[in-house]
């Protein structure tokens, strides 16, 4: 297949990458917002266009045309606001939905957010559990997915993969350690849901081949809590321990299911939770 990686950063580059080793795609589309990055793009042999969501319409039209898929692995950068979000996620949906349909895109596959899940007692949630977002960047990803699925036809098959916070190669909780180093902190029984790159891209591949419409949790097996995540972590840095505290009204977060996923997809975890030495 042609196929097109829409927002090609640090979850895309390594999809489209096994996407090519894979034999699954015969010519790889790559857009990105950053003129750095076109070069980096081309020498893994992707075809590199520099498109930025939602305005250019016409360049994300040239993107999409011949492919038979597309995936929506954008994200904006961490320096963004709300607007931002807003305009990445809802309008760059809109728009892309809007060339799939003219392009004749049969097959679209977006990477969205547990963060849609606003649940605060610790309860496991699934695909069918309520969505009440606690923040505007929340209510922006659950506003896209709305949108894309609501897009879905006989012509346009739509997936969405609720992904739980990403950590991997280049990417783990080292940076943030020094706010937690020597801290007190009432949110040590609070769940963090995370899962590892290569899983994610092990599902975004999987899903080129299995037909699917509508969303899939994917996430570690086993949430863990923030105590047992930092505390190992901050001891192998030499880094003074955390302060746990109690909480007058505890936050405990929520614990995403993978179940689903896991069936539809026929995939067991390469990283089933996260440990130290898995970063």
């Amino acid at each position: 297949m042609r196929i097109a990686v829409v927002g090609c950063g640090y979850v895309g580059t390594a999809l489209g990458k096994r996407l090519c080793q894979d034999g699954v795609a015969s010519e790889l589309v790559a857009t990105t917002t950053s003129k750095k990055r076109l070069v980096g793009l081309e020498s893994l042999g992707f075809e590199a266009r520099r498109v930025e969501l939602p305005d250019d319409v016409g360049g994300l039209a040239e993107a999409l045309r011949g492919c038979e898929m597309a995936y929506l692995t954008a994200a904006p950068a961490r320096s963004r606001g709300v607007h931002d979000y807003r305009r990445l996620y809802v309008e760059g949906a809109r728009a892309l939905v809007t060339a799939c349909g003219s392009l004749g895109v049969s097959r679209l596959v977006y990477t969205s957010s547990s963060a849609v899940y606003g649940q605060q007692d610790g309860s496991w949630v699934d695909e069918s559990s309520s969505t009440d977002p606690g923040s505007e960047r929340g209510c922006a990803l659950l506003e896209a997915e709305r949108l894309l699925l609501d897009a879905s036809t006989t012509d346009l098959q739509v997936s969405v993969l609720r992904l739980s916070g990403i950590y991997g190669p280049d990417r783990g909780p080292q940076r943030v350690l020094d706010r937690v180093s020597g801290q007190g902190r009432s949110d040590g029984a609070a769940f963090l849901n995370l899962i590892h790159r290569d899983d994610v891209v092990e599902a975004l591949v999987r899903l080129a081949g299995v037909p699917y419409d509508g969303l899939l949790n994917w996430s570690d097996d086993q949430p863990v809590t923030r105590r047992d995540f930092y505390d190992p972590l901050l001891a192998e840095a030499g880094l003074d321990a955390a302060r746990w505290v109690e909480g007058d009204a505890p936050r405990l977060g929520k614990r995403i299911s993978n179940a689903l996923a896991k069936r539809v997809l026929g995939l067991e975890l390469l990283h089933p939770r996260y440990g130290v030495g898995q970063h």
